[in-house]
């Protein structure tokens, strides 16, 4: 259920660009993990809400 993220909507499997990354890890509460790819991409490996009160 992504209805919590703001735009962009990702999910797990989504390629994305380098500048698209920063927005994304931005979002709160979720935390978003990223497998660099080649010519400067960032594959989405795992979208969860985060947990841990820091």
């Amino acid at each position: 259920d992504h209805r919590y993220l703001k735009t962009p909507v990702i999910r797990t499997g989504d390629v994305v660009e380098t500048t698209m990354t920063p927005a994304i890890r931005a979002h709160r509460p979720w935390q978003v993990r990223f497998l660099k790819q080649d010519g400067g991409l960032w594959k989405v490996v795992a979208i969860h809400r985060e947990t841990a009160q820091n």
